[in-house]
């Protein structure tokens, strides 16, 4: 599947598979495949009924653009663009499932447009939280910063990102939601601390957060075993329950 936004083509793959839909949205620096995660759990999703959407946004994995361009912004529409791939399509109820940073630019597309039900994993509270996190490794350039990626290589982020970041309040825009909300967080999580998905659950009555025991911010194979059960089910849950 491909589709243009500001004439970029964006790349993503679409499992069709009965009348609603899941669109996943990766993490910083990820791809449609996280690892092979999204592989995994779209393959479950899907044997329970439910269409999947996996897209890699501007910059990342075969979609075209930078990555040193991405910012927040540019993300969200991506994920909008997505949206109305799926609604073109006649999807009937459209979740999102956002992994890390995704889970930040899930929450915010959710503010724009209706969706029925967001599902997150180790989701960024604020990415003005993720930035400064990475404070003490980022080094200022001027118009970009450079860090030290988890492989230990160096990589580059557009400054447009970093100053974005920092103004966004996530949790805010949370308490405006009315969508159903499933968060999903690994104890064992040193990349975004659980508090930071508590204080989301503490939002609003409609965000639930379930914390899975030994598990680290990618989740192992059992926890993405676990993980596709359980979105499977709520996510089929919640759709049926939605007029």
């Amino acid at each position: 599947m491909k589709l243009k936004v500001k004439d970029q083509t964006i790349v993503g793959d679409y499992e069709k598979q009965g009348e609603n839909a899941i669109l996943m949205i990766h993490g910083f620096r990820g791809n449609r495949s996280e690892g092979g995660r999204f592989k995994t759990l779209a393959k479950a999703i899907t044997a329970s009924n439910l269409s999947v959407l996996r897209i890699d946004c501007r910059g990342s994995g075969d979609s075209e653009g930078d990555f040193f361009d991405m910012t927040v912004s540019s993300e969200v529409e991506d994920t909008l663009a997505a949206i109305k791939f799926l609604q073109k399509e006649g999807v009937k109820k459209i979740g999102l499932i956002g992994h890390s940073l995704g889970g930040e630019i899930s929450i915010i597309a959710a503010s724009k447009t209706k969706i029925d039900a967001l599902g997150l994993t180790g989701p960024v509270l604020n990415s003005r939280v993720f930035v400064d996190k990475f404070n003490t490794e980022m080094k200022d350039l001027g118009n970009n910063f450079e860090y030290t990626r988890g492989n230990g290589k160096l990589g580059k982020v557009g400054k447009a990102f970093v100053e974005e970041s920092k103004k966004i309040r996530i949790e805010d825009i949370v308490r405006t939601l009315e969508t159903p909300i499933l968060i999903l967080h690994g104890t064992n999580d040193k990349t975004i601390p659980i508090s930071d998905s508590k204080i989301l659950a503490d939002a609003r009555p409609n965000v639930s957060l379930i914390i899975l025991p030994n598990e680290y911010h990618n989740f192992t194979k059992s926890g993405i075993k676990d993980t596709a059960e359980l979105f499977s089910k709520w996510f089929n849950y919640i759709f049926d329950k939605v007029n």
